[in-house]
């Protein structure tokens, strides 16, 4: 039997890397690697990248990312088996690859640490189980250190304490039992807490699961499980016994860098301008990763670790010793480098390596240390640490309130201020109801009222929760009195006494005691420890405290000692004695010798701090030389994960769904949730306690002290309060690189797993490379600012006109580029009114005509092949010249973030971002969109297209792409666009059917034309390809007998029902129209440009021509006539009604129904008409009360028979169908409110079925972000005045927090009452639109047959309705019957089936909602039996679709209800706060459409980045001067007679370019005029004093800006003195900015001046002129050597 060996974590590294790379050596050939996120980290640790790669490993994925490539036969996938997350995932990617890859794939899973049964049967319920080879990777222990262990759960507090899961106590258990197995049995298991006594519980189980015989081969393996005579016992404590420790700021130098910056598998993530940049392996690649430098933190920085563990305060002053003696040894080197031996030399240089890194070393602790110094000295920083320290010495709670209250008024982060309350809550044993509820409503008014859910985990947890709380009194004071007792609560109040927690005397710089590290705080869960081990220091600074004396110091005597203490402390207690056969023990001692040193493990449960690390540490210092029995000591932490406090906090705000994707641990906490940021920035006042301030050094160099005052402030402790001394002048060596410039390799900078693969969704794989062979020069510490948040001045490497074709015709290019201007929606000859707004004071009306060659050449580009995006180079390609660069570029930025172009399925690549040193750390956003219908998905598409095209804009902000995560509650996307799937199959195949599906569209159905910009165009055909079929519009519409309608007799009807909405439509809400500037249509459409620049820009002629006399505003010029549409016919394949411009009822009724060929009745006057004004004004007037009227009144003049009433309900019907409601839903003034926005071209459907069209959204390029089967309850947002994220709540509880939220929940539920919750409740004028707009109702009902009976040739055919009496000439009675079965689509061609589609229009809709299936069926086949004979079979399939009961709908699409008004749509589209909206019923021009809800998602996206980004940046000039290089014709005439002279200018003109091109424009001017005091309060107040004009103007005229500029004027005659001190304040400092920017305007036009001189000078330099020319270069040069002008200016040269 061999003796046990000697415990050491490198074993446990060692097997683990042998285990994995056992396991890889098992796969034949290369292979991809897709990892999971969370074990990325800790493999690394164990395994180099290098050494995965020489094992196959060609590239890493991770899982969550979903972006792992077909690129290698063998993947391999590595996860956690227990994650319930991790097997549906992987089974999802091997679908994926299965589908997209054209050979077979080898798949292998190596479940860590071990295979579960659920994730089998999730394989295998995913039907993929049999295609993957399944192995265990028993990799239970992580060593982080050489004396820490970790099983790395992220989520092990949770599972712990929140949700009460075992499963982590398990898995430690097993880990434990795998140690034991190695090293024989803990002879003593020693240990407090419910989790602890769990583990231990499962340890003595396992054990005798081997001695009974369950493993065999374990049992006789380990002898029967000996007790180890190299460890000398296991302590374990269970987090939940001490929740104070945690929940206190760390003030040792490692757990102050997790405080600060977080770290995470031993490595921290630092900008480089604190720690500086690494050398990088090749100049030139860049990254977006570069601004951020990973650092290790570790032992192998002996510097690090020399540090680690000691208090901040000391910290200083080491550093400063190392820089000095650094400097002596560079000093020494550079004094006697003469006198020295050739010996001394070589010892010197072989010493070299090591100076070096401890040099760059030095440099990057001291810029750490100097960066949480400023962390330190924040106001905020102290006033927390106070109050923690306060609360944790005993002082009265009370007396702590003013100070948490203010911090919370202050804004400081909520995940602070949970720690404070936390904290005051534990030690208390909770917090007094009266202070509880004014807290709880401190907090949720002042951070958000989602946070409710937070308070509640906390509660549950019993971290903070009232005395009179359920739970409180569930779990009294009191304790057993047994030494097993088990303790409900943590007796802080005692124990702090008992175990003296506080420590007055504490030297942070030479440690006597724990405390040190919390400055005076010993931490109770490493007490607990010192219980055990160091019984006799305990005693001795615990005397008179009424602790019990024990004799030894031994952990064999457990708790002996401290048996009262450890009653008050939360939890069971234990004490076990592990034996084995007297034989084996005796054998293993005479091995052993006794002379091994014995290792004690002491075990978290739950979690450990970096201070609770270093404080153990402390006590195997300090037993490490005692004697005891000739046993040395040697801790050993094993943790669960190493927990920051904000990680608590993390964990109860940020549940993970069950159904979610794995979300990995943030380095630093949600910022959403409260404030897991800790800002650097003071908080505006010093907090002080009694006559205590608490300063903070200026810099590392000086000698930082932490101390601790004794100053009492209870009975039962005293109060720890933070000092610093007086700083000392300590002059920093400065290094020069004489001998340290060469480069190495340093141990802080690892490009291992863990670091590598991005965070963000991408479809290519991330290849790590490891770096510890590239040279790592000595970086110096950076001190420039931060970024400026002004983006840089483009450059252009682009020739002009380059993207505009040489090899045709300049007029077939302008036909080309009109054209392509129709198809995306844009007028080819005048400015969108947006685009007017952006360019009025920057373009002149001349320039107008370039501008929009320009841009419609880009949308050429576009058009051309919409599967690729048109990039900003190629949009400044179609720039006539250099000048016009700017234009195109910013005309380009319009049409993208627009959604004119690159918008869908258009593959984007993204735009890489120069690295910056000096940029803040990046932030990602998170924008949630609610809905995977066509808007959701549009917006969501365009977000990722946006984010991929700005992502240099974003990161120049200080921000990553942001994350976009689609919510959906159904099981499928396309919202209200469904296309079902058959269950019958044809029997044969039906001609011409090209589609794989065959379905039934049970929504969104018709594609209203390709032309004129409907952009499904370039979805459906310019990028998925699909198939579709054009609608034939021919109609047969039969009588209720059967019979087709006479033709004619249609024709008449249908002309009469059109003049009857023709003069309802004089009832129309008639719209503003808009300004309308427009180029010079003939030289566009000839491809020419303006020759002429004008002399003032838009704003300034509008300006101009509104100051003469009796001139109109400037907001009523270029405004284009009012046009009236009037009805003059109807559509009869989607029931729209048809118009065209013209006067309504501009005929006598008499006279137009003669003229379309009615017969009058006699005694008719010649000029009888209809009037419809009492119709109207009677209350509630409907456009249905008002249609019926007309009808009724064009009786008296002309005869309507039964059919002629059928015939008009049958397009009554159609327009109802159109409107999804009855025409007495409708409102009078706005029912047809998007008249003039139609499609031109055929209609069509979608082959296979619309569905495809959101299918393809959703998943092509790559797939979003998509959550099926989350239906959202509840959204908590925020107003514009909050910054705080939105959440999301889901009906199964799951949360998603965002700082952007996109609704596209339909109308139809936003009506319904409950569906959604809104917190706060949408503002009054929301809810008023919702209320006013109407929802309606279309259902159909599809019959599919074995065989068609109906005319094929046709799509299309109606059937007429009776009344309730057949004969009936009442208008009423056809109400209820004309929308029954009346239109009838034969989707034969489209479905693959023969196949009919009946409508239920009207009030059917409503009523097909409360029939039966077989009611329907019955009346369809009747219906079609009269049409087509009693022969017609019964169908062989029947869907009918009953939207109104879809709770995810609640009806069809939207309607201008009777009390609708003009702006309802608008005000629908309009966000609130960072709660923004789309869907078809928030586009006024487009409702009730598909496209109208897809153009929505694109302004809802449109909206969110100009949010994010601002908007469209114009440089200003945007156009540069055409200077002297503009000449008259006449002088043109003149230079063609001096040939010289045009060379000459040609040359200036060339060297100007040329000069531009290298420094830009001369800088421009501020503005003359600074605002005056008056000016920012109108601002201010403008719109309250709007409001307040409209309230006094009730019924009059609308108010003007006039009318406004005089309240503005009157409110501040009114305002006292105090309200006007802050405007007359800010006008003061807005004079004083501008002087300061006149006076940088005076300096940079210098510089450039003299640039301009310089590299004029160059130029002729390389390019010199012939002497017969140089003269008049030279006079050129002098003519045109003053300052430039924008070139509107009147001519005059500047004054400066």
């Amino acid at each position: 039997m061999a003796p046990r060996p000697v415990f050491n974590t490198a074993q446990i590294k060692d097997q683990a890397r042998r285990d994995l790379l056992n396991l890889l050596e098992g796969v034949r050939g290369k292979l991809n690697l897709v990892l999971e996120q969370g074990l990325a980290g800790p493999i690394g640790a164990i395994v180099k990248v290098a050494t995965l790669q020489e094992y196959g490993v060609d590239k890493f994925f991770f899982l969550e990312n979903d972006n792992a490539n077909t690129s290698q036969r063998n993947v391999v996938f590595i996860a956690r088996g227990e994650c319930a997350r991790n097997a549906p995932a992987i089974a999802e990617t091997i679908r994926r690859l299965q589908r997209e890859s054209q050979t077979g794939h080898e798949f292998h899973i190596f479940w860590v640490p071990r295979r579960t049964t659920v994730a089998d049967k999730q394989l295998e319920e995913a039907g993929v189980l049999g295609d993957v080879n399944i192995h265990e990777l028993p990799l239970y222990f992580f060593p982080l250190e050489k004396d820490v262990l970790s099983l790395e759960l992220d989520e092990s507090f949770r599972d712990l304490y929140l949700n009460r899961d075992a499963t982590p106590s398990f898995l430690l258990a097993k880990a434990l039992m795998e140690i034991q197995k190695q090293h024989g049995l803990f002879p003593r298991i020693i240990g407090k807490g419910d989790n602890a006594k769990r583990v231990a519980e499962l340890l003595a189980r396992m054990r005798q699961e081997i001695l009974a015989g369950i493993d065999p081969s374990d049992a006789q393996r380990n002898g029967g499980l000996a007790p180890s005579t190299t460890v000398e016992s296991a302590i374990i404590i269970d987090r939940e016994v001490d929740f104070v420790t945690p929940l206190l700021t760390q003030l040792t130098y490692e757990g102050l860098i997790d405080e600060v910056f977080g770290i995470q598998n031993n490595q921290v993530e630092v900008d480089t301008t604190v720690v500086g940049a690494p050398a990088q392996a090749t100049t030139g690649a860049a990254s977006s990763q570069s601004r951020k430098r990973k650092i290790q933190l570790d032992s192998s920085d002996k510097q690090f670790e020399q540090l680690r563990d000691k208090n901040f305060a000391v910290v200083g002053n080491l550093l400063a010793q190392q820089a000095r003696r650094l400097q002596s040894v560079q000093k020494d080197y550079e004094g006697k480098t003469t006198s020295k031996s050739i010996a001394e030399l070589k010892d010197f240089v072989t010493k070299l390596p090591g100076y070096q890194q401890e040099h760059q070393s030095l440099r990057i602790h001291t810029g750490l240390a100097e960066e949480m110094v400023k962390y330190t000295k924040a106001d905020q920083f102290t006033g927390l640490l106070e109050v923690q320290q306060s609360l944790a010495a005993g002082a009265d709670p009370s007396s702590q309130f003013d100070a948490i209250e203010e911090l919370i008024a202050r804004g400081t982060p909520l995940a602070e201020v949970l720690r404070m309350l936390c904290i005051y809550s534990c030690i208390s044993g909770g917090v007094k109801p009266k202070e509880y509820d004014q807290f709880r409503r401190l907090i949720l008014e002042g951070y958000g009222y989602q946070h409710i859910l937070t308070l509640n985990r906390l509660e549950k947890l019993q971290l903070f929760l009232s005395r009179s709380s359920p739970l409180a009194s569930m779990i009294p004071m009191t304790m057993g009195s047994s030494g097993t007792g088990t303790g409900t609560k943590t007796n802080y109040t005692y124990l702090r006494k008992l175990l003296r927690l506080i420590v007055d005397e504490v030297q942070e710089d030479d440690p006597n005691d724990i405390a040190y590290v919390y400055s005076g705080y010993a931490p109770l869960s490493v007490r607990l420890v010192q219980c055990v081990l160091q019984k006799q220091y305990l005693l001795t600074v615990t005397k008179g405290n009424g602790v019990t004396s024990s004799t030894g110091s031994s952990a064999a005597q457990g708790w002996h000692g401290f048996d009262e203490a450890v009653k008050h402390v939360r939890g069971q207690t234990f004490y076990e004695l592990q034996k084995g056969e007297d034989k084996a023990v005796k054998a293993r001692a005479l091995l052993s010798a006794g002379s091994e040193k014995q290792t004690v493990f002491v075990v978290f449960v739950g979690g450990i701090t970096f201070a609770e690390i270093a404080a153990l540490r402390f006590i195997a210092q300090q037993e490490e030389g005692c004697d005891f029995g000739g046993r040395m000591l040697m801790a050993e932490y094993i943790r669960m994960d190493i927990k920051r406090p904000n990680d608590i906090y993390q964990s109860l705000c940020t549940p993970l769904p069950p159904e979610s994707p794995a979300r990995s641990r943030p380095k630093r906490p949600i910022e959403s949730a409260g404030a897991v940021s800790q800002s650097n920035e003071p908080c505006g006042a010093s907090i002080e306690a009694g006559t205590t301030s608490y300063p903070h050094p200026a810099s590392v160099a000086s000698q930082i002290s932490l101390k601790v005052s004794s100053r009492a402030v209870s009975e039962a402790a005293s109060e720890i309060v933070v000092l610093g001394d007086d700083e000392m002048d300590i002059d920093e060596p400065s290094f020069s690189n004489s001998f340290f410039e060469s480069p190495m390799t340093h141990a802080t900078d690892q490009s291992e797993l863990s670091s590598l693969p991005s965070s963000l969704p991408s479809s290519k794989a991330t290849t790590p490379v490891d770096v510890d062979a590239i040279p790592d020069p000595l970086p110096s510490v950076s001190n420039d600012p931060s970024p400026s948040r002004q983006l840089p001045k483009r450059t252009f490497n682009v020739v002009p006109r380059s993207s505009i074709p040489n090899d045709i015709d300049d007029q077939v290019y302008a036909n080309q580029c009109i054209t392509a201007a129709e198809s995306c929606r844009l007028d080819p000859f005048s400015l969108a009114y947006e685009e007017y707004q952006m360019v009025r004071a920057h373009i002149t009306h001349a320039q107008v005509t370039t501008y929009l060659n320009i841009r419609n050449a880009i949308l050429r580009l576009w058009i051309e092949n919409t599967i690729y995006p048109v990039s900003r180079e190629q949009a400044v390609g179609c720039a006539p010249s250099r000048r016009w660069f700017d234009v195109a570029s910013v005309c380009h930025d319009w049409l993208v973030r627009r959604g004119y172009i690159n918008f869908g399925c258009v593959k984007i690549p993204e735009i890489k971002a120069e690295p910056t040193t000096d940029s803040p750390q990046l932030k990602q956003r998170t924008i949630v969109v609610i809905g995977a219908g066509m808007s959701g998905l549009g917006c969501a598409r365009q977000l990722e297209g946006l984010s991929r095209q700005y992502t240099d804009q974003l990161q120049h902000l200080g921000e990553l792409p942001p994350k976009i995560i689609v919510l959906e509650g159904r099981a499928r996307v396309g919202g209200r666009v469904y296309s079902r799937e058959f269950q019958t199959q044809p029997a044969k195949k039906t001609p011409g059917f090209t589609g794989e599906r065959h379905t039934a569209e049970m929504g969104g159905m018709i594609i209203t034309g390709f032309d004129r910009g409907n952009p499904i165009n370039v979805l459906l055909r310019g990028q998925l390809g699909l198939d579709y079929r054009a609608l034939r519009s021919e109609t047969t519409i039969y009588d209720s007998n059967g019979l087709p309608v006479n033709s004619h007799r249609d024709y008449l009807v249908e002309m009469l029902y059109n003049d009857c909405l023709d003069r309802v439509s004089e009832y129309k809400h008639k719209t503003q129209p808009l300004k309308l500037i427009r180029g010079n249509q003939e030289l566009i459409e000839q491809g020419r440009d303006s020759t002429s620049d004008g002399s003032k820009t838009i704003e300034q002629a509008e300006e101009t021509a509104a100051a003469l006399p009796n001139a109109p505003p400037v907001s009523q010029q270029n405004v284009t006539a009012s046009v009236n549409l009037v009805p003059v016919s109807s559509d009869k394949v989607t029931g729209r009604v048809h118009t065209e411009p013209g006067t309504p009822a501009n005929q006598k009724a008499s006279e137009k129904a003669k003229a379309m060929g009615w017969t009058l009745r006699k005694d008719i006057a010649k000029d009888a008409t209809i009037d419809l004004t009492k119709a109207v004004m009677q209350p509630g007037a409907t456009l249905g009360s008002v249609l019926d009227e007309a009808i009724v009144q064009y009786k008296t003049l002309v005869d309507l028979t039964a059919q002629d009433h059928r015939l008009i309900n049958w397009h009554i019907a159609n327009l109802e169908y159109s409107n999804a409601t009855t025409l007495h839903n409708l409102s009078l003034p706005s029912w047809d409110i998007d008249a003039g926005y139609e499609w031109d071209g055929k209609h069509t459907m979608v082959v296979g079925g619309y569905q495809s069209v959101p299918r393809g959204l959703a998943l092509c390029p790559t797939p979003l972000d998509l959550r099926t089967r989350a239906p959202v309850q509840r959204i908590t947002y925020h107003n514009e005045e909050s910054s705080q994220k939105a959440v999301v709540e889901c009906e199964d509880g799951s949360l998603f927090e965002a700082d952007f939220v996109v609704s596209t929940i339909p109308l139809g539920v936003l009506k319904h009452p409950g569906s959604v919750t809104f917190d706060p409740p949408l503002p009054q004028w929301k809810q008023d639109a919702i209320r006013r707009m109407g929802f309606g109702v279309l259902n159909k009902v599809v019959l599919v047959y074995n065989e068609p009976f109906w005319d094929t040739s046709r799509n299309i055919f109606g059937v007429l309705r009776d009344a309730a009496s057949r004969h009936s000439l009442n208008q009423a009675d056809y109400a209820t019957s004309r929308g029954r079965f009346f239109q009838w689509f034969n989707v034969s061609d489209t479905t693959g089936l023969p196949c009919l589609v009946a409508l239920m229009a009207g009030n059917a809709g409503f009523d097909t909602e409360r029939e039966s299936n077989n009611a329907l069926v019955e009346e369809a086949s009747g219906v079609l039996r009269s049409v087509f004979g009693r022969t017609v079979p019964d169908p062989v399939e029947v869907i009918v679709t009953r939207w109104e009961s879809d709770k995810f709908a609640r009806g069809s699409y939207s309607s201008s209800g009777p009390d609708m008004l003009p702006h309802d749509y608008n005000d629908m589209a309009r966000p609130v706060g960072n709660l923004h909206f789309a869907g078809e019923h928030t586009i006024g021009t487009y409702p009730a459409t598909v496209h109208g809800a897809y153009m929505s998602g694109l302004r809802a996206a449109s909206d969110i980045f100009d949010e994010i980004l601002g908007p469209i940046h114009v440089p200003t000039p945007l156009i540069a001067p055409k200077g002297n290089a503009a000449l008259s014709s006449k002088r043109k005439a003149e230079e063609q007679k001096n040939p010289v002279q045009t060379r000459a200018d040609d040359y200036e003109t060339a060297a100007y370019d040329f000069i531009i091109s290298k420094i830009g424009l001369r800088p421009v001017a501020p503005p003359k005029v600074a605002p005056t005091a008056y000016m920012l309060y109108n601002r201010v107040v403008y719109d309250s004093a709007k409001k307040r004009c409209e309230e006094e103007r009730v019924g009059k005229k609308k108010v003007g800006p006039n009318d406004v500029r005089v309240m503005t004027s009157k409110m501040w005659k009114a305002a006292t003195p105090e309200v006007r001190r802050p405007y007359e304040e800010g006008a003061i400092k807005a004079k004083e900015e501008h002087a300061q920017s006149l006076a940088t305007f005076f300096e940079n036009s210098a510089k450039w001046d003299e640039e301009f001189r310089r590299l004029r000078a160059e130029y002729e330099k390389d390019h010199p002129l012939p002497a017969d020319r140089q003269q008049l270069v030279n006079d050129k040069s002098r003519r045109t050597s003053r300052s430039v002008r924008y070139n509107e200016s009147d001519g005059s040269d500047a004054d400066h």
